[in-house]
Order: C-alpha cells, then structure tokens, then sequence
C-alpha cells in the first residue's frame, strides 16, 4: 500500500516579500538573479565570485539564510501564440502548421519544459510574532 505524503508550509501570510509563519517567525524572501559570464573573462568570474562570497558571508554572521531553487514551468503556448501573430496573414495556415507541428515534437520529446528560480529568504529574528499582543508590545518596546 502507498503512503500519501502531506506536505505543509504553516505559511499564514504573505506580504510584498515578507512571509509569516504559524510559529510567529517572520521571513523575508528574495530572487537570486541569474548572472551570465563568459568562461572566457576571467577577471568577470572572479568578480562575481567575490561579490557572491561578501554577500553570503554577511548573510551567515548576521541572520542565517537559505537558498531555495524552484522550477517553474514554461508557458510554450503563449509564446507560440505571440509567434504567430508575427505571421503574414497570406502564409498564417503555414505557420500554425509548423509552429502546431514543432509545439508537438517538443512536448513529445521533452515533456514540459521548466526553467529554475533561485529563491533565498532570510529570518528576521530581531521581533517575533506571537498570538499573545500583550508579549509582542513587550517584546517591540
């Protein structure tokens, strides 16, 4: 017999990039840019190794952090339909056909595409959320 996996969050709310738990924990959530770089610029790689390692490295003595990568699926279809408005209506039957025909081979071969985010959030630890508003104006003066 399989076991069902439960999966919980214990988000309660989220807020612009702030996210409250149910424990009273408070997080703030950021997107990783993805940063291209030629293996080639060696002075461009070194750069942005020591730039990743400074911000990591404050992140670590400070406020802990964690680094989430989320794969987000492709919407192909609504960038074949943005293609075939750029058809000529003259040839517009030709281009639904191959871009109908390649739109078939892709899902065929690959399935559903996704490309990954990069996600890190960070705990704001210096004031907690409680249920209790009496500890939580202590805990805020």
């Amino acid at each position: 017999m399989k076991k069902k996996a439960t999966w919980e969050n214990h988000i309660l709310a989220v807020h612009d990039n702030l996210v409250l738990k149910d424990d009273g924990t408070v997080f703030a959530m950021f997107e990783v840019p993805a940063s291209i770089i030629s293996m080639m610029d060696f002075n461009a790689k070194e750069n942005h190794k020591n730039s990743v390692q400074a911000v990591i490295t404050s992140l670590y003595e400070n406020l802990g952090f964690e680094i989430l990568m989320k794969p987000i699926t492709k919407d192909l279809l609504k960038a074949y339909e943005i293609l075939l408005k750029d058809c000529d209506p003259r040839t517009r039957e030709f281009g639904e056909y191959l871009l109908e025909q390649s739109y078939t081979e892709l899902m065929n071969e690959l399935g559903s595409l996704h490309h990954h985010k990069f996600f890190m959030t960070i705990p704001l630890t210096d004031f907690e959320l409680t249920g209790d508003l009496k500890k939580m104006m202590k805990q805020g003066w």
